[in-house]
């Protein structure tokens, strides 16, 4: 749980071959150097590979609300379909967002 909180306060800067650049908030750093440890072997499960992780000078950005982000067309339902309608009716629902389908659970969510 401390790593959780740990990490809300840092930011990847640079991920290498070997070794990981995070910047950390300056409240937090003290925490963060005796905790590079584990930070690195957390980042090594992840990486899949040996990775050393490195504190940096620098404040992380505040993380943005993805507004400004560019959002994928919207997929309009096919509200005539016989099922579609039945459980709209059923259920008194209305359709709120509609997500593609992926074809295997292998499948990346850009690779339908």
């Amino acid at each position: 749980m401390m790593l959780r909180a740990l990490l809300a306060d840092m930011r990847l800067v640079r991920l290498g071959e070997t070794d990981a650049e995070l910047a950390c908030a300056a409240h937090a750093r003290p925490v963060a150097e005796k905790k590079l440890g584990d930070l690195s072997k957390l980042m090594s499960e992840l990486a899949g590979k040996p990775i050393t992780a490195r504190l940096i000078e620098g404040e992380p950005e505040p993380a943005t609300t993805g507004a400004s982000e560019a959002r994928p067309e919207p997929i309009e339902p096919d509200v005539d379909h016989p099922i579609v309608k039945k459980t709209l009716e059923l259920f008194n629902g209305r359709i709120i967002d509609v997500k593609p389908v992926r074809s295997k659970p292998t499948d990346e969510p850009g690779e339908i």
